[in-house]
């Protein structure tokens, strides 16, 4: 660990070739559970020949160029690259009063790919009345942090709790004495001893940063390719902020079996959806809520376009980029002219997970 070093990015190192080089060996020695095994095969094949892609060639110049498919694992950097007690809170008189707007994204990891589990929420800065008007706190904040911290550590014991009840949770390795009801005791003691902190932020202050912050936070992966300087046979070394001496950028050395172990962590099980809506963004009456806070804000109401926008056209409309234009001479256009097949017919692309 130390110092960021001069010429760290000569070489461009890619989470792909980690697992290239040192996945085999961890796995035949580590016990996987199966989406484990599919992320690190995804991340490896991504963008490769093993998926399959197309060739394309310059309608002007005759350039060939080669785009291999991309493998949709959420946990690949290459790809991702691209709750009800806050509910209640807000419906509570003393406070708001209405339904608000929440939209909460969970990470489980720190710069050094350690455990750390939280949780981003973006909040509107205000609630929808039952009777249809808009709620604006007069007090010139949402929430006061002191309560709304108490209220989150009581919600989240209490729900631990029931889960711990019915025998929901899978209890293993470390946390397997955690069966036991003396222990869960003293673990609950504990827990509601300790200072639950909730770190706040003034309003955004338009929809351009709300925008900016949702892109940055909702499909962020572990460690991304470009934080990665170098991998060889002994070790990863891979660049991260030490908070706790002034965002100092450091270089922190791993074994590439600790590298690929505190990666793992960071998996989440099949079906487990890492971004939530609540209040008036929940899915199931979102549509007539929006509608109504709208109409309570006299915003005017957004149409639905007829049909979603094209890859080719976002890139054009936000970073004025033409996805079609020829990369060498910068007049022709890249034609499709025939697939790229799967080496195997063993080996079909993999689904998302």
């Amino acid at each position: 660990m130390g110092a960021h070093p001069p010429g760290a990015d000569a070489a461009r190192i890619e989470l792909a070739e980690v697992f290239a080089r040192h996945g085999a060996a961890y796995q035949a020695t580590h016990r996987l559970v199966p989406v484990q095994v599919r992320a690190m095969a995804a991340i490896q094949a991504c963008r490769t020949a093993a998926l399959g892609g197309h060739v394309e060639r310059c309608d002007a110049c005759g350039r060939l160029r080669y785009h291999y498919h991309s493998c949709r694992n959420r946990h690949c950097p290459k790809c991702q690259t691209l709750a009800k007690e806050l509910i209640e809170f807000g419906a509570n008189p003393r406070w708001l009063g209405g339904a608000i707007a929440a939209t909460l994204v969970l990470h489980t990891w720190g710069q050094t790919l350690s455990q750390h589990l939280h949780l981003h929420c973006l909040i509107a800065s205000g609630a929808l009345a039952p009777d249809g008007h808009w709620i604006t706190s007069r007090r010139g904040f949402l929430f006061p942090v002191t309560a709304l911290s108490a209220v989150f550590r009581g919600k989240f014991l209490s729900g631990l709790k029931q889960l711990f009840s019915a025998g929901t949770l899978k209890l293993a390795a470390s946390s397997a004495p955690l069966a036991d009801a003396t222990t869960q005791h003293r673990l609950f003691n504990t827990l509601y001893e300790k200072p639950w902190v909730l770190y706040t932020k003034r309003p955004f202050a338009g929809p351009a940063q709300v925008l900016d912050y949702l892109g940055r936070y909702t499909h962020r992966v572990a460690i991304s390719n470009h934080r990665l300087v170098s991998c060889n046979n002994t070790e990863v070394r891979f660049r991260y902020k030490d908070y706790a001496h002034g965002n100092r950028r450091k270089v922190l050395s791993l074994e590439p079996a600790e590298f690929i172990r505190r990666f793992l962590l960071h998996v989440l099980p099949s079906g487990f959806m890492r971004i939530r809506h609540y209040g008036i963004l929940a899915n199931r009456a979102k549509r007539e809520k929006l509608a109504a806070a709208r109409t309570a804000l006299d915003h005017p109401s957004v149409a639905p376009p007829e049909q979603p926008e094209s890859v080719e056209a976002f890139w054009l409309r936000v970073a004025h980029l033409d996805v079609h234009q020829c990369p060498h001479c910068h007049v022709g256009r890249m034609l499709v002219i025939g697939p790229i097949g799967v080496p195997s017919a063993r080996a079909p692309p993999l689904p998302p997970s």
